[in-house]
Parts: C-alpha cells; structure tokens; sequence
C-alpha cells in the first residue's frame, strides 16, 4: 500500500477551502456586507437598507408591533436607522415622508429614501 505525500500546493488548497466556508458560515452579516443591502418585509412593505454593513460587523435588527404603528429599527455597524409607520405615515429616522400605500417598497439608500424606487422628500408632519 502506497501512501500519498499531501504537498504544499495541496496543503493550500486545503487551506483556502477550509476558510472559504468559514467566510460562507458567516451568515446574515457576511451576506448583507457581500450583497451591499440588508431586506426584510414588515406588514405588506418591503425594507430595504443599502450598504448597512461592513464585513464581519454585528447587526441587530427590531421590530415593534402596536395598534396602527409599527416601528423597525436597523443597526449595523456605524449605520442605524430607524423606520416607522403609524396610520401608513412613513418616518424614518424621526422625520416624516408622508402617507404611503398598503404594499409600497421603503429603500434607505445612504440617508436618502425611496419609495417605489422614487426619491421622496421630508414632509411636515400630521
């Protein structure tokens, strides 16, 4: 019986594959970092934060349901916004964008927002 020698390149590539799936096991932050945004659906709206992350940085993410407001918070790392909806009024980080619809999409895209991919302004509130 002939026993094989693992060499230096074999030792590297076992090297290299051992710490991709280490990279790949990461989970919700090594994705968010990687695809640049962090998603997540509260009642018929889809969140979307872009770029929340940097790699390997915690995030936490909360979510609060009351009658008629529902609050969504988002950290991670040097990012956090804050996202609320009393009666379909958007307000994101304490100011307000205004009534939306029932299944409208959020983007907070680096301090801007975007509803249905259209850039909404601050709005006086109720």
């Amino acid at each position: 019986m002939k026993i094989h020698a693992i060499t230096k390149n074999e030792k590297l590539t076992i090297s290299l594959l051992c710490l991709a799936l280490v990279f790949l096991s990461q989970g919700c932050s090594y994705q968010e970092a990687i695809s640049g945004k962090h998603e997540n659906l509260v009642g018929s709206h889809q969140i979307t934060i872009m770029k929340p992350c940097r790699l390997f940085t915690e995030n936490t993410t909360r979510v609060e349901n009351h009658p008629e407001q529902t609050k969504y918070e988002y950290t991670c790392g040097d990012t956090s916004v804050s996202i609320s909806l009393k009666d379909e009024e958007l307000i994101v980080n304490e100011k307000s964008y205004g009534t939306i619809n029932k299944g409208d999409s959020i983007i907070f895209d680096h301090g801007k927002v975007l509803i249905n991919s259209k850039e909404v302004q601050e709005v006086a509130s109720k």
